[in-house]
């Protein structure tokens, strides 16, 4: 008995650790950077970035975004609903910066994650340059998922920035192994 009361313990003390070193990192902010040329003018492409409705048409996780605010500019809110497996979630976005053709920022705020959303466009010969900068603080009980999580953030940005190449480009800018990965 004294044996199986001291394995408990120990048992105890190591989930009780590991929850807290995941808490710990988990509240961190999570920084991500991630670009793509598209083949439009910085005017083209900044509405893609900057419109709720448009932004729905390339970010995975946004089914839907509509703006609260009768302008877009600084100080503007939009209301999106993310789905992820599933589950369905509101996410406000209110506008920190916004330079038409050159760059935009919003912060997205939901129960369980803040990001603050930098993009800055740069016109090229070929089109337009677009460098995005995610930063993510985790709320809650969702800091001790995001160590487990956090890597795959790049991969989902470069995927969305995918989905904006192909919806500025057309369906011919993405390889055809590129379609079926972006649609699953």
């Amino acid at each position: 008995m004294r044996k199986f009361i001291g394995f408990l313990a120990f048992v105890v003390l190591v989930v009780v650790g590991a929850g807290a070193g995941l808490w710990h990192q988990g509240g961190r902010t999570y920084v991500v950077n991630a670009e793509t040329l598209v083949a439009a003018t910085p005017d083209e492409a900044f509405p893609y970035l900057s419109e709720p409705q448009l932004v729905s048409e390339w970010v995975q996780s946004f089914v839907e975004g509509t703006s609260t605010s009768d302008e877009r500019g600084e100080g503007a809110e939009a209301k999106f609903v993310a789905e992820e497996q599933g589950i369905r979630t509101e996410v406000l976005e209110k506008v920190t910066r916004y330079e038409p053709a050159r760059a935009y920022e919003c912060t997205l705020n939901c129960d369980y994650v803040e990001i603050t959303n930098s993009y800055e466009l740069f016109a090229q010969a070929d089109g337009t340059e677009v460098k995005q900068v995610l930063k993510a603080k985790c709320k809650g009980v969702a800091r001790i998922l995001m160590p487990l999580i956090g890597s795959s953030i790049k991969q989902r940005l470069d995927e969305d920035l995918a989905r904006l190449k192909e919806t500025l480009d057309g369906p011919s800018s993405a390889e055809p192994s590129d379609k079926v990965a972006l649609r699953q």
